[in-house]
C-alpha cells in the first residue's frame, strides 16, 4: 500500500514518484491484474494517462466515459470528472 500526497492510499503494486514541481507532478502507478485505484476527482487538475503496457482501462464518472488504452496509448481526464 501507498499513501498518495493527497492522503488517498492506494493498494498498487508500484509507486514511484518521477517528477514534482509547483503545479505538477508525475507519477508511475504499476497495477496487477485486478487492482484499481479509488474513485475520485481534482478540482483543478487534469490526469493524464499514459499505457506502459497493457491493456489497461480508464474510467470516468461524471461524465460517465471508458477510455480502453494499449500500450504507448494516452487519454487526458480533466478536472471535475
Amino acid at each position: 500500500m501507498k499513501q498518495g500526497q493527497t492522503g488517498m492510499t492506494l493498494d498498487v503494486a508500484g509507486y514511484e514518484t518521477v517528477m514534482e514541481g509547483e503545479d505538477m507532478r508525475a507519477i508511475v502507478l504499476t497495477l496487477d491484474r485486478g487492482q484499481t485505484v479509488p474513485w475520485h476527482y481534482h478540482s483543478t487538475t487534469a490526469d493524464l494517462f499514459v499505457c506502459l503496457k497493457g491493456p489497461m482501462v480508464v474510467e470516468t464518472r461524471a461524465p460517465r466515459n471508458t477510455y480502453a488504452l494499449n500500450a504507448g496509448e494516452r487519454c487526458a481526464v480533466p478536472p471535475m470528472t
